[in-house]
């Protein structure tokens, strides 16, 4: 018999940087869900909420302090996240392992696949099922540069007990790396329609501010945002193009790459870079953009969206069309002609159609594109409705489980 209330133990490599906060988004609109969190380092946030029940390590500060830092998070050295990483590796599942109240746990949920690997012998420890969410560079660039993963991925498809996609696109990979169809679920993230103000847009023939907010990596496809954007200006003057977004660590290579296109094509003045802005005003800051543009594409190495940007459904949600790419399962999060348009990975001729087109574009006309976005966003986004359906799928776990 399943109780009404079921306990969960979420678990994270660190818990929680301000870009993860979809994950905050989909934990914390869970209903009828005890939540505990598991996380070797836990930063001191707006993501700490009081009703959450949080396990943490008794070798953070030590560890934290030893590193010389007060906070972890995307501007941390590679080096040092990954030697922190190492040394709480075997601690933290001994330490909870050893916490008596874990015993009534109903259900681990593993957040990206590495993590879930770590604490299989939790898992087994506990008899408890696990379930393993899968969300972007977990599902190919991990088991190629660790080739570890392969073997720890067969592992965890024999073990686990439910693993969960953003969109098709995920399910496939994960069907073709050997993981059972039936183990498979799409669980979508969303937006907080709570939060989302009535923004009303007017669009100006012949004017565009385009927007893009990612992390400065190369799946995020920034140079074919800039090289896109300056092709479109011989036609289309009347633009701007803001780029928001930090790096990883001392990654500056795709950052230095945008900064010597703009000096040398001599556009400084057409396009603005801000290291970040206050997500608490996300909404606010694109109130005063007519176009979200994010063209992701495989990375080199192989790194990917996995699943989708859910910065492309917050554009969405307050009626920004967007401009994106067939990449990953973003074909889902917009629709290609309704909601935004969209071109294949690194063209840029097609993507430069695309701004243009928005560029000529009148109000009447934007308006309906506006108009779906929120439709679409709504209809199939709405993070209360998939926090929802993620309750269900606890239920019907457990209900096989026992």
């Amino acid at each position: 018999m399943v109780q009404n209330k079921i306990k969960v133990l979420h678990l994270f490599n660190y818990y929680l940087v301000d870009t993860m906060n979809w994950a905050y988004n989909l934990i914390s609109n869970t209903p009828d869900v005890e939540v505990h969190i598991g996380s070797p380092i836990i930063i001191e946030n707006s993501f700490k909420n009081s009703e959450f029940i949080f396990h943490e390590n008794p070798f953070q500060k030590r560890l934290l302090e030893k590193a010389r830092l007060s906070t972890f998070g995307v501007g941390l050295p590679k080096k040092v996240m990954i030697e922190i990483l190492n040394l709480t590796k075997y601690d933290y599942p001994t330490f909870l392992k050893n916490k008596k109240e874990l015993e009534e746990i109903d259900i681990l949920h593993a957040h990206f696949a590495d993590v879930g690997c770590k604490f299989l012998e939790l898992k087994k420890h506990l008899c408890k099922p696990l379930v393993v969410s899968f969300y972007g560079a977990d599902y190919e660039y991990l088991p190629l540069h660790q080739p570890k993963y392969k073997k720890l991925y067969h592992r965890i498809f024999k073990e686990a007990e439910l693993f969960l996609c953003e969109g098709a696109f995920g399910v496939s990979v994960l069907e073709k790396m050997g993981c059972a169809k039936e183990k498979i679920r799409i669980n979508r993230l969303g937006v907080n329609f709570d939060n989302v103000p009535t923004q009303k847009r007017t669009k100006i023939k012949d004017q565009l501010s385009l927007l893009q907010i990612a992390t400065f990596t190369e799946k995020k496809g920034h140079i074919y945002t800039l090289k896109s954007f300056y092709e479109a200006l011989q036609k289309c003057p009347n633009m701007t193009l803001t780029m928001v977004g930090g790096v990883h660590g001392k990654k500056n290579g795709v950052r230095n790459e945008v900064v010597k296109f703009i000096e040398s094509k001599g556009i400084t003045g057409k396009v603005r870079l801000l290291d970040k802005i206050d997500f608490s005003q996300l909404y606010n800051f694109m109130k005063d953009y007519d176009v979200f543009i994010h063209p992701s594409c495989y990375a080199a190495d192989r790194d990917c969206e996995g699943g989708a940007p859910v910065i492309l459904l917050n554009a969405q949600a307050v009626g920004m069309p967007v401009i994106s790419t067939v990449h990953c399962d973003i074909p889902d999060e917009v629709v290609h002609q309704k909601t935004g348009l969209m071109s294949e990975e690194k063209d840029i001729d097609g993507l430069k159609n695309s701004i243009e087109y928005f560029y000529s574009m009148e109000d009447e006309a934007y308006q309906i594109f506006s108009k779906s976005a929120i439709e679409h966003i709504r209809s199939k986004f709405d993070i209360k409705q998939n926090s929802k359906y993620l309750r269900t799928l606890y239920a019907e776990l457990l209900s096989k489980f026992s």
